[in-house]
């Protein structure tokens, strides 16, 4: 019986075929950025903000700004301009700490609107409708202050802090 000498290259053929072209390099060359990664990015305002990239790396999320700082006597709007104290752009209204949110929404505690009568983590709802860390409450100006105490200009009332 002859030895096939063909047989050794069609195997060898055939386990590179089999290989195809699922390469990593080429894989990787498809992402657009490195799976969760957190990057600086331009803000209007002229301010850095960070957007981060999706897990499977094909897309970069919205630049998420901070909110700018504003001169006394004005606040961010809720779209990032500075407006007169209690004013908010259109649809939107001040909560109790001046935040500007959608209706049917408040302040969560941390500078982000959240739905009425809750919180962001970390955060409980206070008698007021403050969200402040648990062992905190509204000291009377739409400030979280320790149990017991008060903002200035304010007094304990029972539980609540009050204008004297």
């Amino acid at each position: 019986m002859r030895p096939n000498r063909a047989l050794p290259a069609i195997l060898a053929a055939v386990a590179l075929g089999a290989c195809g072209s699922s390469r990593p390099e080429e894989k990787e060359s498809e992402r657009v950025c490195s799976p969760n990664l957190v990057e600086r990015c331009a803000c209007p305002s002229g301010r850095e903000g960070e957007r981060g990239c999706s897990a499977d790396g094909n897309a970069w999320g919205a630049c998420i700004c901070p909110p700018p700082i504003c001169p006394e006597g004005t606040h961010d709007d809720g779209t990032g301009n500075c407006v007169p104290e209690g004013a908010c752009a259109a649809g939107l209204h001040p909560d109790i700490t001046g935040l500007c949110c959608p209706e049917q929404f408040h302040n969560g505690g941390t500078g982000t609107c959240v739905e009425e009568g809750s919180c962001a983590a970390e955060r409980v709802v206070d008698e007021t409708g403050l969200c402040c860390p648990h062992v905190m409450h509204n000291g009377g100006a739409g400030d979280c202050v320790a149990g017991g105490e008060c903002s200035q200009s304010f007094e304990l009332d029972g539980n609540r802090c009050v204008v004297p």
